[in-house]
């Protein structure tokens, strides 16, 4: 359960796996950012690989991230998180590389506070982590709510943290 705290304008919901470094198109196999986003604005899934992506929730330098679905028999399905290598960093093996000892490494942790990576693999000519989703904000978004309202982060929080 994460920890909720309402502090005058600012209400916060932590969970400390957010904290860590860490976890919709109509055409199958869909990489490009750009039918992804025209997809979610039509709320189609996109699959990819093994995987249907519900949402895109982060894009960096490097890699995006994804809110993403995973089905099994009988409709068993999981949420989960699909880290991807950016198309263009595709083709670096320098970059893929590491990105595969990322998971490698990753995969060998186990506490409370990582989310647990479930999967490595390549689809659509790009490298991905799937990993665990955790709900809630992140780090960054509770730090830019308190700024915005001028309030500070609460000593419990920020120790919880």
């Amino acid at each position: 359960m994460s920890p909720a705290r309402d502090v005058g304008k600012l209400t916060v919901n932590v969970h400390p796996v957010q904290v860590s470094r860490y976890a919709r198109g109509t055409e199958r196999g869909c990489h490009s950012l750009v039918a992804f986003e025209v997809a979610v604005q039509h709320q189609a899934p996109v699959v990819y690989g093994k995987y249907q992506l519900l949402e895109l929730l982060a894009r960096g330098g490097m890699a995006e991230v994804f809110k993403a679905k995973s089905h099994g028999v009988e409709g068993f399905e999981k949420v989960l998180v699909i880290k991807r290598i950016l198309p263009e960093l595709s083709s670096n093996p320098d970059f893929v590389e590491m990105f595969i000892n990322e998971a490698k490494i990753a995969v060998t942790l186990s506490h409370a506070n990582v989310v647990q990576v479930f999967d490595l693999g390549r689809a659509d000519e790009t490298y991905f982590i799937a990993m665990e989703y955790v709900a809630g904000s992140d780090l960054a978004t509770v730090l830019r709510r308190a700024r915005k309202y001028d309030k500070p982060l609460p000593i419990e929080l920020a120790v919880y943290v």
